[in-house]
């Protein structure tokens, strides 16, 4: 599962703000399906882009992924 930042927003991120994510920089290749598919075999979309671009607020993502593995560690 890929989720699309901006550019530099994770640079500084390290194995605490984003544990079991690996970010993905210049020279990274990543295949992009067509806007409408959902579904698989291969590469498709979790939910189709919109209008307003593919970027994932970067802040919200953060949080997202500490509350996910905090939550692990609780198990």
């Amino acid at each position: 599962m890929y989720f699309f930042i901006a550019p530099g927003t994770a640079a500084e991120w390290g194995p605490e703000e984003a544990p079991g994510a690996r970010i993905l920089g210049a020279g990274a290749h990543v295949v992009f399906p067509p806007p409408r598919r959902t579904q698989g075999p291969g590469p498709h979309w979790r939910i189709c882009p919109g209008d307003d671009g593919l970027l994932t607020d970067t802040a919200a993502l953060r949080a997202a992924l500490e509350d996910a593995a905090s939550a692990a560690v609780r198990r």
